[in-house]
């Protein structure tokens, strides 16, 4: 950033002080920003990320068993909320399904691919805030990574604010 001093000595009527010439406009910063999403697509964990979702979106068996257990969790909690009973049907239908999706494969896969590329973009945060000049402290609990960059823990597939598309 370039520093301009104005005042007395020269044409500039406003008192001496030192003040940024250019400050950088949102459009700047998300021009920026673009050309780190251009240097990301060919990193790994993007790419991984990219290859995952291919695979999950042309897998109409993984989405079903993804849809089958988020029905399955819906339909007991429905339950749960309005204080009918879960009889041993529901738990046994949940439980399947539930499995269904902890032993697919490609579901592990894009698993693993997304918190790998969440990873890559808390990285890219912390370092964000540094050249910036911000204490991670001051953003901690805003909605990104908490204090020390861990991962928030993330629950079961497909249930409310997991991780899978539902």
């Amino acid at each position: 950033m370039v520093w301009v001093n104005t005042g007395p000595a020269g044409l500039d009527p406003r008192p001496a002080t030192l003040y940024p010439a250019l400050m950088p406009t949102t459009d700047d910063v998300t021009a920026a920003a673009k050309k780190v999403g251009e240097v990301l697509a060919d990193h790994a964990a993007v790419t991984a990320l990219k290859d995952a979702t291919k695979a999950f979106r042309d897998d109409p068996a993984t989405q079903r068993a993804l849809l089958d257990f988020n029905r399955a969790l819906q339909e007991v909690a429905a339950k749960e909320q309005q204080g009918q009973p879960i009889e041993v049907s529901d738990k046994h239908k949940l439980r399947d399904a539930q499995d269904a999706v902890v032993l697919n494969p490609l579901l592990g896969r894009m698993q693993q691919a997304q918190m790998d590329y969440f990873d890559l973009l808390r990285k890219i945060d912390a370092s964000i805030q540094d050249a910036a000049g911000i204490d991670a402290s001051a953003t901690a609990g805003l909605g990104g990574a908490p204090a020390g960059g861990a991962a928030p823990a993330a629950g079961p597939p497909g249930a409310a604010g997991g991780i899978f598309p539902g």
